[in-house]
C-alpha cells in the first residue's frame, strides 16, 4: 500500500471516531458552538505548523477554491451536528455514502480525474442504496425526513469541498491551507453565534471537555491525512475508502453505544453501499 491509500485509510479512521464523539458532544452542545470549538482547536496546530516550516502565502488563484471550501464545509459541518440530533446515527450516516458518487464526478468534470468503468457500477450501488435507505427510515411514506434531507445535504457540500480543497492545494501548502481554513471558519461561526444571542452557551461543561479534547485531536487528524492524500490520490477514490470503513462502523457504533435497532433491510442496504464502495476503489 503506497502512502497516499494508507493516508486516505487514516483520514477514514479518524472521521469514523469523530462521528461517534460528534454524535456524543450533539447531544448537550449547540450545534454552531461544538463547530466553533471543534475549528478553534486545530486553530494552533496549523498556525505552529505553519510558522515551523515558514510556509508561503497563497499563489494567486487560491482565493476562489479557498472561499468556496470554507462554505461548503461549515455549512456542512452545522447541517452534520443537525441531522445526528434529529435521527438515528445508523440511519443518517449512510447518506454520507453519495459523497465518493458525486465527488467522483464533480472531480471528473473539473479536473479530469476519470473514473473506471467498475467505478461508474460502484456509483450506481452507492446513490441506489443511499437513496433506498434514506426512503426507509419513513416506512411506507416515500418523502424524506429532515434527517436525511440534512445529511444527503452535507454529503452534496463535503463532496464539493473535497474537490476545491484539491484545487486550493495547487496554489498553497496543507498547513497553510488548513490554518486559513480553520481560522475562517471560527471567525464566521462566532458572528452567527453572536447574532442568534448564544453567546452563553460558549463555556464548555466539565463533562464535555474530554470528549471534546478528543473530537479536537481526531478531526485534525482525519482532516490532515485527507489532504495530504489528495496530492495522489483521486478525490473519489478517497471518499471511497472512507465510506468503505465508516459505513460498518456507523451501523455497529449506532447499534452498540446508543442502542439504535438495526434490521435485516438496514445490513442489506449498507451491504450494496458497501459493495459500491468496494467497485469505486478497483479502477
Amino acid at each position: 500500500m503506497n502512502t497516499g491509500y494508507a493516508l486516505a485509510m487514516v483520514a477514514a479512521l479518524g472521521w469514523v471516531t469523530m462521528d461517534l464523539l460528534r454524535k456524543r458532544l450533539a447531544q448537550t452542545m449547540d450545534s454552531f458552538v461544538l463547530a466553533l470549538w471543534l475549528n478553534l482547536g486545530m486553530v494552533p496546530l496549523y498556525g505552529v505548523w505553519w510558522w515551523w516550516t515558514a510556509s508561503s502565502l497563497p499563489e494567486p488563484g487560491y482565493a476562489l477554491p479557498f472561499v468556496s471550501g470554507v462554505v461548503f464545509s461549515l455549512t456542512g459541518q452545522v447541517l452534520f451536528l443537525l441531522a445526528l440530533k434529529w435521527s438515528g446515527m445508523s440511519v443518517v450516516l449512510p447518506m454520507l455514502s453519495l459523497t465518493p458518487a458525486i465527488s467522483t464526478m464533480l472531480a471528473w468534470f473539473g479536473m479530469n480525474e476519470q473514473p473506471a468503468g467498475v467505478q461508474l457500477l460502484g456509483l450506481f450501488l452507492i446513490v441506489g442504496g443511499s437513496l433506498w435507505h434514506a426512503l426507509s427510515e419513513n416506512g411506507a411514506h416515500l418523502g424524506f425526513s429532515r434527517g436525511t434531507l440534512a445529511m444527503g445535504t452535507t454529503a452534496v457540500l463535503w463532496s464539493a469541498n473535497s474537490v476545491v480543497d484539491k484545487m486550493a492545494l495547487s496554489h498553497a501548502s496543507l498547513q497553510v491551507h488548513g490554518c486559513l481554513s480553520t481560522s475562517t471558519a471560527v471567525v464566521l461561526l462566532l458572528v452567527i453565534i453572536i447574532a442568534r444571542g448564544h453567546v452563553s452557551q460558549l463555556p464548555v461543561k466539565p463533562a464535555d471537555r474530554l470528549p471534546l479534547l478528543g473530537a479536537v485531536v481526531t478531526l485534525a487528524v482525519a482532516f490532515t491525512s485527507q489532504l495530504a492524500a489528495m496530492t495522489t490520490v483521486m478525490v473519489g477514490l478517497i471518499e471511497g475508502i472512507k465510506r468503505g470503513v465508516g459505513l460498518p462502523m456507523a451501523v455497529f457504533n449506532g447499534w452498540y453505544w446508543f442502542e439504535e435497532s438495526v434490521d435485516a433491510g438496514t445490513l442489506l442496504r449498507v451491504t450494496l453501499i458497501l459493495a459500491g464502495s468496494v467497485f469505486l476503489t478497483l479502477g
